[in-house]
C-alpha cells in the first residue's frame, strides 16, 4: 500500500489487479463503485419531470426486465403513473441485441449507439405515448448495462482508505450552527465550526447528510470499507 497526501489528509492507496486479486473480488469491488455512482445520479436527479430507473439485471428468468422488458416496464409505468402520466420512455441499454425483438414489438424506436471503445449493442429504445400535451408528461428513463461486459469490466480497482478510520465532514456554504446526521441519525450535536469528524462504526454504504441553522440541507451516499 502506497500513500498520498491531500491538504493535510494522508490516505492509504490500495491498487487491485487481476495479477493479485482474483477476477471474482475485482468484479464485487466495481459493482460497488457502480451502486455508488448509481445513488449520487439518484441524488442529483435530471430535473423534476424525469423519473430515473436502474432494472435489476441478472439471468432471465431471474430478471424480469431481461425476461419480459416490454411486461416489465409497463408494470413500472403502472405504478409510476399513480403520481402523474409518463408521456416518454426512453431505454439506454448495452443488451440492445437480446431487447430488439421485444422492444421493437411493442412499439419503441430504437438507435444504435456507435461505442468504438464500449459495448457493441448499446442501445436507446424510445417510446412516445399519447397523454395530451408535451407538458402533460414525465419521462421515464431506464438504464440497464452489462457490468460483466469485457470492454468495461474493470481490470482494476483503486480503494483509496483513510489511515485514522475518522471520517472528516466538512460543510461548504449555510449558516452555523451545523447538525451532522448519518442515515438520519444525529451523530454530532449542534456547533458552529464548519468542520467535524466521525469515527464509523461498521462498514458499507450511507447517506451523510448536514443540517443548517435554517433548516437547509444536503445529503451524499457514501461506501466506507
Amino acid at each position: 500500500m502506497s500513500t498520498i497526501k491531500a491538504g493535510s489528509e494522508t490516505f492509504g492507496l490500495t491498487t487491485m489487479t487481476p495479477g493479485d486479486t482474483p477476477r471474482e473480488q475485482l468484479d464485487l469491488e466495481a459493482a460497488a463503485i457502480y451502486r455508488l455512482f448509481a445513488a449520487r445520479e439518484r441524488e442529483f436527479g435530471f430535473g423534476p419531470n424525469v423519473v430515473v430507473e436502474y432494472p435489476p439485471l441478472g439471468e432471465p428468468p431471474a430478471s424480469g426486465f431481461l425476461a419480459d422488458p416490454a411486461g416489465h416496464i409497463a408494470a413500472r409505468v403502472a405504478e409510476i403513473e399513480k403520481d402523474g402520466p409518463i408521456g416518454r420512455i426512453v431505454v439506454l441499454t448495452t443488451f440492445g441485441r437480446d431487447l430488439m425483438g421485444p422492444l421493437s414489438g411493442a412499439g419503441y424506436t430504437p438507435q444504435r449507439i456507435d461505442m468504438p471503445a464500449g459495448p457493441d449493442h448499446t442501445y436507446a429504445f424510445t417510446l412516445d405515448r399519447d397523454v395530451g400535451t408535451a407538458a402533460d408528461g414525465r419521462l421515464l428513463y431506464l438504464e440497464a448495462v452489462d457490468e460483466a461486459d469485457e470492454k468495461i469490466r474493470p481490470t482494476f480497482v483503486l480503494k483509496l482508505l483513510d489511515g485514522t478510520g475518522r471520517l472528516n465532514l466538512k460543510a461548504a456554504g449555510g449558516s452555523p450552527p451545523y447538525t451532522w446526521l448519518v442515515d438520519g441519525t444525529p451523530v454530532t450535536e449542534p456547533q458552529r465550526r464548519r468542520e467535524t469528524q466521525w469515527q464509523p462504526r461498521g462498514k458499507g454504504f450511507m447517506r451523510i447528510s448536514v443540517i443548517d441553522a435554517t433548516g437547509a440541507s444536503e445529503s451524499v451516499s457514501v461506501r466506507l470499507q
